[in-house]
């Protein structure tokens, strides 16, 4: 038996919601789990836009119905994971995924 571990990274405020969703339904329809790494705040024309509950319909969709499992792939995805003053990311931002989570 072969066994695959799968992973899906980058969705975030910027990425392509419905691309995403389609990608999780899909996966669903055949009950294949996958592990999405999301980034919380995407640099985008120097300045940072945050993954809110609104951008993140289909992730919380697809996480409650078991399909994915949601890591965190850095504050930022740049090296350092620092924020836009410069400080190091909060600690929180886990945190405030989970929060999104909830029912």
């Amino acid at each position: 038996m072969i066994r695959l571990a799968l992973r899906f990274d980058d969705p975030s405020a910027t990425s392509d919601h419905a691309l995403e969703a389609a990608i999780f339904n899909t996966l669903m329809r055949y009950g294949i789990p996958i592990t999405v790494a999301a980034i919380p705040n995407r640099r985008q024309d120097g300045h940072y836009a945050a993954l809110a509950g609104s951008d993140a319909k289909h992730l919380v969709q697809a996480q409650r119905a078991g399909i994915i499992e949601i890591a965190l792939h850095g504050y930022s995805h740049s090296a350092g994971s620092r924020t836009c003053s410069g400080r190091p990311a909060p600690r929180n931002t886990t945190r405030r995924i989970s929060a999104m989570l909830r029912p």
